[in-house]
C-alpha cells in the first residue's frame, strides 16, 4: 500500500468515524468556503472565532422547533453537569468527614470505663415477642 491509499484509507474513516482532529478540519473547510478565506488563513484564526462562526451559522439554518430541541438538550446538560458536580463536592466532603472520624476512632483507644459509659447510655433492649 502507498501513502496515498494510506491517506484515502485515513479519510474515509474519518468520514465514517470522525475523530476531533477530522471534525475541526471539516468545520475549517466549512469557514475557507462560506468566508471566502484561503484554508492556510483559517489555520491562522483563533479556532474559538472559527468554531463560533460556524455553530452560528449552523443553528440559523435550523428549522425553530430543531432550534428548541438543541437550546433545550445543551441548557438541560449544562444544569445536570453542574448538579453532578454539587452532588460530587458533597460526597466528597461526606467522605472526608466519614474518614476522619474513623481515623479519629482508630486512633483513640476506649478504657474499660469509657466503654462502660457508653454501653450505660445506650442499654440493651429486650423484647418480648408472644
Amino acid at each position: 500500500m502507498d501513502s496515498i491509499e494510506a491517506l484515502q484509507l485515513i479519510a474515509l474513516k474519518n468520514i465514517e468515524k470522525p475523530d476531533v482532529e477530522a471534525q475541526l478540519r471539516r468545520i475549517k473547510r466549512f469557514f475557507s468556503t462560506t468566508f471566502h478565506t484561503p484554508l492556510a488563513d483559517v489555520e491562522n484564526l483563533d479556532l474559538d472565532f472559527v468554531l463560533m462562526h460556524y455553530f452560528e451559522h449552523v443553528y440559523a439554518q435550523l428549522k425553530p422547533e430543531d432550534f428548541g430541541k438543541l437550546r433545550n438538550n445543551l441548557l438541560y446538560k449544562t444544569e445536570i453537569e453542574e448538579i453532578n458536580e454539587e452532588d460530587d463536592a458533597w460526597a466528597q466532603q461526606e467522605m472526608d468527614m466519614l474518614l476522619e472520624e474513623e481515623k479519629k476512632l482508630k486512633e483513640k483507644k476506649l478504657t474499660k470505663e469509657e466503654v462502660k459509659v457508653i454501653d450505660e447510655k445506650f442499654p440493651e433492649i429486650k423484647m418480648d415477642f408472644k
